[in-house]
C-alpha cells in the first residue's frame, strides 16, 4: 500500500486523494493473497477496470461520485458536465445531450432538483417532478450520471467534480450566469453548443 502510495505520487498527476485510492485498491488486492506478497501492475489494472464495469451509472447523489470521478481520473477519461431542468425532454435535447457526450468520455448532467425549481421560483413552469425528469435522462444512452443539486446553480457541484468542460446551449446564457466566472478555474473548458 505504502509502494504504490508513494509510487503514485511521485510519478503521476494524480491528486493525493486519487493516490490514496489507489493504494487502497492494491491493498485490498494484497489482503487476498496468503502471507506478505506484491501486487502487480495488471492487478491493479484488473480491479480498476473492473470496479469501472461495475460503476453505477444513472442517478447518482454527490456522496457516491468520489470514488466513480478517481476511477474515471486514473483511467484518463474525460468528463463533460452540463446542468439543466430537463423538464420536457424533446429531439434537440436528447441532440444537445448526444453533442455534449461526444466530447469526452463520460458526461455527468446536474439537474436543478425540486427544492432548486422553488428556489428560482420557476415551480409553476416544471411538469415533471424530480424523480421522473431523472428517470428519463437515466434512459438515454449519451447520459451516464445524473446528480441532483439543490441550490440555485450547479456552482458547488462544478467545483467539487472538475469537469474537463463544462457545456452549456447557448453563449448568452454565458453572458448571463455570473457564477460562470466563478468556476473557471476549476473546470478545463467552458463549451457552448
Amino acid at each position: 500500500m505504502i509502494a504504490v502510495l508513494s509510487a503514485s505520487l511521485s510519478s503521476s498527476k494524480l491528486s493525493l486523494d486519487q493516490c490514496c485510492f489507489l493504494s487502497n485498491v492494491a491493498a485490498s488486492i494484497a489482503v487476498e493473497k496468503k502471507s506478505t506478497s506484491r501486487v502487480s501492475i495488471r492487478e491493479l489494472k484488473e480491479r480498476i477496470y473492473s470496479r469501472r464495469r461495475s460503476r453505477n451509472f444513472g442517478i447518482i447523489h454527490k456522496d457516491q461520485m468520489k470514488e466513480t470521478l478517481n476511477i474515471c481520473k486514473i483511467l484518463n477519461e474525460k468528463i463533460v458536465m452540463i446542468d439543466g431542468f430537463f423538464d420536457e425532454i424533446h429531439f434537440s435535447c436528447i441532440r444537445f445531450l448526444d453533442k455534449a457526450r461526444s466530447l469526452g468520455d463520460r458526461l455527468i448532467v446536474a439537474i436543478n432538483s425540486d427544492i432548486s425549481v422553488e428556489k428560482l421560483a420557476m415551480k409553476s413552469s416544471i411538469v415533471y417532478s424530480l424523480e421522473e425528469r431523472m428517470e428519463v435522462l437515466s434512459k438515454l444512452k449519451s447520459v451516464d450520471w445524473i446528480i441532483p443539486f439543490d441550490e440555485k446553480t450547479p456552482e458547488d457541484l462544478v467545483r467539487e467534480i472538475k469537469p474537463d468542460i463544462f457545456v452549456k446551449t447557448d453563449d448568452r446564457y454565458l453572458r448571463d450566469i455570473s457564477w460562470i466566472n466563478n468556476i473557471l478555474c476549476d473546470v478545463g473548458e467552458v463549451r457552448v453548443i
